[in-house]
């Protein structure tokens, strides 16, 4: 049994952090000699988004492109589907701030419920459309993937958290990374962008001197529309 470590630096508004997640899970099913330990960390696409942004999604990505967004996210979806993720971008109102979400996938982390949590996040958004920034929702979500009532607790009254959350994700910042997904696996190497099962099969093989041209990535200035 081969045990990795594998963080996965994201933001819970990255499309490709999903499509991603749901890659590394077909590997690791294709592997079962590969046991991953997985946990999540901070990085927010668009820290600039005011809370409360009620900027029409669509009109977003046309403003951040400069041009029709609608072949992309067509192109996005059939990916998506081809991976077995459902993302409905219609049923996407806007572009939130997702500093509250990492606060609550901070404390998920310390309880070990953050993988849980994040996919609950990203069906929340891209599946449903739903708020992903309003703290009552938030809660529920969080009771959703079994967080403890003190964390729920701690969630709703310990705004000092938020520090915590951007301190680490200027670790990131100041450790290279400038878009996701970016995994990192045994704290040592680095997979960038989703990258499709067969790269993760390679890499479970040859863990060792690991690296990836990054495929598939959100960064602030946006995502890439190539798998």
């Amino acid at each position: 049994m081969k045990k990795l470590k594998i963080q996965i630096v994201s933001d819970v508004v990255c499309p490709w952090c999903y499509i991603g997640k749901s890659r590394l899970e077909k590997a690791l099913q294709e592997n079962p000699e590969v046991q991953a330990e997985i946990s999540w960390a901070p990085f927010q696409l668009h820290p600039e988004i005011p809370e409360g942004n009620q900027e029409n999604y669509l009109e977003f990505l046309g403003n951040k492109y400069n041009r029709d967004p609608q072949p992309m996210i067509d192109q996005m979806e059939n990916v998506a589907f081809q991976e077995g993720v459902k993302m409905q971008f219609s049923n996407i109102k806007n572009v939130p701030n997702t500093l509250q979400a990492h606060r609550l996938m901070h404390l998920a982390r310390k309880e070990g419920k953050d993988d849980t949590l994040s996919i609950i996040l990203f069906k929340a958004y891209f599946e449903e459309g739903k708020d992903v920034e309003n703290q009552a929702t938030l809660v529920d979500y969080g009771k959703a993937a079994g967080l403890s009532d003190a964390a729920i607790t701690a969630f709703q009254n310990d705004e000092s958290l938020i520090e915590e959350v951007k301190k680490e994700e200027t670790q990131y910042r100041q450790a290279g990374i400038s878009a996701v997904p970016t995994f990192i696996v045994n704290d040592q190497y680095m997979i960038q962008g989703a990258q499709p099962a067969d790269v993760w099969q390679n890499a479970f093989s040859q863990i060792e001197g690991l690296s990836t041209d990054a495929e598939g990535q959100c960064g602030p200035d946006g995502c890439s529309t190539e798998p």
